[in-house]
């Protein structure tokens, strides 16, 4: 899935117009995708909300994501969930 991985296209993109639109496109084609089961997108969208590069910055919906690849089976999702509890216990 190349929507996946085209992240890193965005700081060659000058016109801020066409990077405000490739960041939606982004965002919207990973959520469906992460919707519809993809634990890889459920990942990366644990990341772009815990970074806050691509989407506003927002912990719990970034731990979330996590969860939900976690429950999917996925093992990195399974990692950064319990990294979430860990931080959620130790109130950080």
């Amino acid at each position: 899935m190349f929507f996946l991985y085209r992240v890193y296209d965005l700081p060659r993109l000058k016109n801020a117009e066409k990077r405000e639109s490739w960041k939606k496109k982004f965002v919207d084609a990973t959520t469906i995708a992460a919707n519809n089961g993809n634990s890889n997108a459920m990942v990366k969208l644990g990341f772009e909300f815990g970074e806050g590069d691509i989407v506003p910055k927002d912990e719990k919906l970034s731990c979330d994501w996590f969860l939900k690849a976690a429950v999917a089976g996925d093992k990195n999702g399974e990692r950064y969930a319990g990294q979430c509890a860990l931080k959620r216990k130790e109130g950080l």
